[in-house]
């Protein structure tokens, strides 16, 4: 089941915390469908192998984990560089 469209308010926050405006496509989805929402406990699957769209109000817990999960694996001299 498609979670609830987010609203205006959570995209900008997200799109001020990442530093860079979101692509029209994600905007729309978020607005539109805003990822999965399990059901009495049970996932359905709207993409194979368990890539379920991620909602606009957890893509920045998602983020933080990610970014900490990083900055345990890579050394911290590349922490400060930007990508490319």
């Amino acid at each position: 089941m498609l979670e609830d469209p987010a609203g205006e308010d959570e995209i900008e926050a997200i799109e001020q915390a990442v530093g860079v405006e979101l692509p029209a496509d994600l905007r729309a989805w978020w607005l539109h469908g805003n990822g999965i929402r399990s059901r009495d406990g049970v996932s359905g699957r709207l993409i194979p192998e368990s890539y379920d769209p991620c909602a606009a109000n957890t893509v920045l817990a998602r983020r933080g984990m990610r970014l900490d999960v990083q900055r345990g694996v890579y050394p911290a001299d590349l922490h400060a560089q930007p990508p490319g």
